[in-house]
């Protein structure tokens, strides 16, 4: 596909590392986000499309031409590492205009007052990289990056020396830039939010391998596995044995809570994973919702956890010997509407179309 990236059936093994049977496609103007945990295998996936390290096996194609054999100066592949690497003794007009090199002068001048306008940093141009925002450097870093016109761009983790205010920020502009330049982009990172944010795609990697691929919500919302779930921060996951198998199962958890199952089973032990944020606190004065009605619970808040914008609260069902049974996310007014306190005794429901069973058959 023109303008593309694609990677194919890449292999490659190291002292106590392996990347196995890495296939992905990043089409041009697509934002694709490389997702998981540190030390998954990331950064090497980058490093070696760039050509920094090779690999066994596998095809590396860009703009219809496999660059796998190519040096990493001929790639044409921009890169953004965790710490940019702009020159000290430069200033910001300098260090931009070094990313035009391959360019004659006139044309260097041009994209570069190109980049000032786009990324908002005329006024930097002859500062010293030195005396630069965290922001402000990353911006700079970009620009010298895209001075170079690369036909797509890998970005590592480039938001993590970065202020959370000014995290934000550019990820705003870092999305309108890229997207008006028709390449394909890919973005290593294991941040869920700038995932969210940034993301048209996401790719999860755990220990090597690529396990999931979607638009973000589909990630967000359907987890297709037991790992992936757990790295996306969903803790209420529990092996049931099904008590009713049709037309929508009933499974019953080591812990001894029961719940009413969106599907039917076929399996005698499936495994139920319900996201914190389908669990919702029910007033008694407002009638309950036909999705939370077939899983009702009773018990405590045990404990009550702040953070910016939510709330995470621990629920422990009537009956139960464990510290608490399900993990709850609800925004953080909740708590004052709600009179929410760790020791109160609460009422709560799962939505029911949200749960997700792994197993079934």
């Amino acid at each position: 596909m023109k303008n593309a990236l694609s990677i194919s059936n890449l292999k490659l093994a190291l002292d106590s590392f392996s990347l196995e049977n890495i296939s992905l496609e990043c089409k041009a103007k697509e934002y694709r986000i490389l997702l998981g945990p540190t030390g998954c295998g990331k950064t090497t996936l980058l490093r070696t499309i760039l050509g920094i390290i090779k690999s066994e096996s596998g095809r590396i194609v860009l703009n219809q031409n496999d660059i796998s054999e190519d040096s990493i100066e001929t790639r044409k592949i921009g890169y953004i590492p965790q710490h940019q690497f702009l020159f000290p003794h430069l200033s910001v007009e300098k260090n931009i205009l070094f990313g035009a090199s391959r360019f004659e002068s006139s044309k260097r001048k041009k994209i570069a007052e190109e980049l000032y306008s786009m990324l908002g940093i005329s006024h930097l141009k002859q500062r010293s990289v030195i005396e630069l925002s965290g922001g402000e450097r990353q911006k700079v870093a970009l620009a010298r990056t895209l001075a170079s016109k690369p036909l797509a761009l890998l970005l590592d983790e480039p938001f993590s020396a970065i202020d959370e205010g000014g995290r934000r920020a550019l990820w705003f502009d870092l999305k309108r830039i890229v997207t008006s330049l028709e390449i394909p982009v890919l973005h290593v990172t294991h941040n869920l939010d700038e995932a969210y944010t940034l993301g048209d795609a996401v790719t999860v990697m755990i220990a090597g391998r690529l396990v999931q691929s979607g638009r973000p919500n589909e990630i967000l919302e359907r987890p297709e596995s037991e790992t992936v779930a757990s790295f996306l921060g969903y803790n209420n996951i529990f092996r049931c044995g099904v008590e009713v198998f049709q037309p929508k199962a009933v499974a019953k958890s080591e812990c001894g809570m029961n719940f009413v199952l969106p599907c039917a089973a076929h399996n005698k032990i499936v495994t139920v994973c319900i996201r914190p944020q389908d669990i919702k606190i029910i007033r008694e004065d407002i009638p309950i919702r036909e999705e939370l009605a077939a899983n009702v619970f009773n018990g405590e808040l045990t404990e009550l956890y702040f953070l910016p914008d939510i709330c995470i609260g621990r629920f422990k069902a009537d009956g139960s010997k464990n510290r608490f049974d399900l993990e709850m996310k609800f925004p953080a007014a909740i708590t004052g509407r709600y009179g929410l306190f760790a020791g109160k005794k609460i009422r709560v429901g799962i939505w029911t179309p949200n749960i997700i069973v792994w197993n079934v058959y």
